[in-house]
C-alpha cells in the first residue's frame, strides 16, 4: 500500500464527520465515480482533482435549483461544450452568472480547472490528462 494511501487509511487521521455530511458526500463520490466510468473518452481527473472537483464543483452542478447546468443533462452542456475550452476557461476563472469566480476552488490550478471543465462539458482529453 503506498504511504499516501496507508496514511490516509490509518485509524488515528480518522476525523467523525457531521451526522449530515455522511450521506451527502457518499451520494456524491457516486455521482462522481459514476461520471468517471460513463466517459472514458473525456479528460479523466487523477485523485486530487476528483476531491476538488466533489468539494466545490458538485456542490452547484447536482441540483438544477441553482440554475447551475446540471452534470449528466446533455441539453444544459450542448451551448457551453460548443463555445470551446479556452472560451470555457475564462467564464470558470471569471465566474460567469451565479457562478463565482474560480468555482470557489482557491487550491484550483489553471490545470486542474482545464481537466475538471473537460470531465464536467464531456470535451476530450488532452493527452497530458490521466
Amino acid at each position: 500500500m503506498n504511504r499516501l494511501l496507508s496514511h490516509t487509511l490509518s485509524p488515528s487521521n480518522w476525523r467523525p464527520l457531521p451526522q449530515w455530511a455522511v450521506p451527502r458526500r457518499i451520494v456524491l463520490l457516486c455521482i462522481a465515480s459514476a461520471l468517471g466510468f460513463s466517459a472514458p473518452l473525456t479528460a479523466q481527473p487523477d485523485a486530487r482533482q476528483m476531491s476538488l472537483f466533489v468539494n466545490n464543483c458538485l456542490q452547484c452542478h447536482t441540483r438544477p435549483e441553482t440554475g447551475a447546468p446540471v452534470i449528466g443533462v446533455a441539453e444544459d452542456w450542448k451551448t457551453i461544450a460548443s463555445q470551446g475550452e479556452e472560451a470555457i476557461l475564462v467564464n470558470v476563472v471569471q465566474g460567469i452568472k451565479g457562478m463565482p469566480p474560480l468555482g470557489y476552488c482557491s487550491a484550483c490550478s489553471e490545470e486542474d480547472l482545464r481537466v475538471m471543465l473537460r470531465f464536467i462539458v464531456g470535451l476530450p482529453s488532452k493527452s497530458g490528462d490521466k
